[in-house]
């Protein structure tokens, strides 16, 4: 703004001069002003303008900052004909940890409970040693281990009348005979139940209960006895009709069982 004041102002001067050169000393140029005309006064007016005055900070450069040196580099130096190995970079093998063995391992047989010794035990006497013809087959015994150890089988329906009273009396001195045997269990009473399929329903139908107190059963001689007496030795019995009476002479014949 400055700067266009001042050319402003110049310009003015210049041409105010202009015009005092050209008008003053040369009578060529002077005016003759008729006394009656209408003066007529042209007036110029000069204006100042104002100088302005700006000021601008200070331009602060920051210092150069000195070269720096760069740090010299040691050359290395090799002799002619030197032959330089480089060595491979070194692996640390990695050692697989040896196989762990595992020592075999025995297996363990659970041993059974009393009645499912037991039933293994008289399953074994009723078929007298011999496998059954089926081994998925159902168990042909059933036994329970309680208060009482309670044994049910089935007799053989195929059987006559007179074969079922001697098989009952047979296979009854047989279970016992190896209960008395088995070392595992207490004073427990003994409880022997047969049945026969009942002949309108088909359904298991007991005829014969033998109980037997531990006493009792220990005192009973089985290497001297007659097996078909057993029923006469028993503390508690309740014999079914078709059961009797007691056959008189011994008979061997073959009975199934079956778990009821």
């Amino acid at each position: 703004m400055a700067i266009l004041g001042g050319v402003f102002v110049g310009g003015v001067i210049i041409a105010v001069l202009i015009v005092s050169l050209v008008n003053g000393g040369d009578p060529k140029h002077a005016v003759d002003i008729d006394p009656n005309q209408p003066s007529t006064s042209t007036s110029t007016s000069t204006t100042t303008l104002p100088l302005l005055t700006t000021t601008f900070p200070p331009i602060t450069v920051p210092p150069v900052p000195p070269p720096t040196t760069p740090t010299p580099t040691t050359a290395t130096t090799i002799t002619p004909g030197t032959t330089i190995v480089i060595p491979p970079p070194t692996t640390t093998p990695t050692t697989a940890p040896p196989p762990t063995s595992t020592a075999p391992t025995t297996p363990t047989t659970k041993q059974l409970s009393v009645a499912g010794e037991l039933d293994a035990l008289l399953e074994n006497v009723l078929l007298g040693g011999v496998p059954p013809d089926d081994p998925d087959a159902p168990g042909l015994v059933r036994v329970v281990v309680r208060a009482q150890v309670r044994v049910t089988w089935s007799l053989d329906e195929t059987l006559s009348a007179d074969e079922q009273r001697v098989e009952a009396r047979l296979e009854a001195a047989a279970i016992l005979q190896a209960i008395q045997s088995y070392a595992r269990l207490e004073d427990q009473t003994i409880v022997l139940r047969a049945t026969l399929p009942d002949p309108g329903t088909g359904d298991p139908t007991r005829v014969l209960r033998l109980v037997f107190q531990r006493d009792t059963l220990d005192a009973i001689d089985f290497a001297t006895i007659d097996p078909l007496t057993i029923f006469d030795l028993a503390d508690d019995s309740d014999i079914d009709p078709i059961l009797e009476p007691s056959p008189a002479t011994t008979t061997t014949s073959s009975s199934t069982t079956t778990t009821t």
